[in-house]
């Protein structure tokens, strides 16, 4: 994705946390912008991402473990994209680093949500 022709997502930092056709259609725009994906989901069949944890996004354990290694292995975390179970874990992990930096967000998204509104939320534009 470019706005002005700049990828305005090329190396920025997302994990994607979710199972279904509409996280799996995220991940690809974003790895297709050239952004750094980490994805935590119990889907097998899955994109090919920057990092893939074959885990229960739900579980508060999975996300300590996961976000130390994100940052480790691809650095700070630009934004998170999950559902309601994840959401609340995520915010209490990331949002307080994401609120520090001043910017990025934990955007909750329903399993139907369309993955171009996603994206797009995610470049800060309407």
């Amino acid at each position: 994705m470019r706005v002005s022709g700049v990828p305005v997502l090329a190396g920025r930092v997302f994990i994607v946390a979710g199972r279904g056709v509409t996280f799996t259609a995220v991940v690809r725009q974003l790895v297709a912008a050239d952004a750094l994906v980490a994805l935590v989901s119990t889907d097998t069949a899955v994109p090919e991402v920057a990092a893939h944890f074959r885990a229960d996004h739900a579980d508060p354990d999975v996300w300590a473990r996961v976000v130390p290694h994100v940052e480790q292995r691809l650095g700070p975390i630009d934004a998170v994209v999950t559902d309601d179970s994840g959401g609340p874990i995520a915010e209490r992990l990331v949002g307080p680093d994401l609120h520090r930096r001043g910017h990025g967000a934990v955007v909750v998204v329903e399993p139907t949500a369309d993955a171009d509104s996603v994206v797009m939320t995610l470049t800060g534009r309407p």
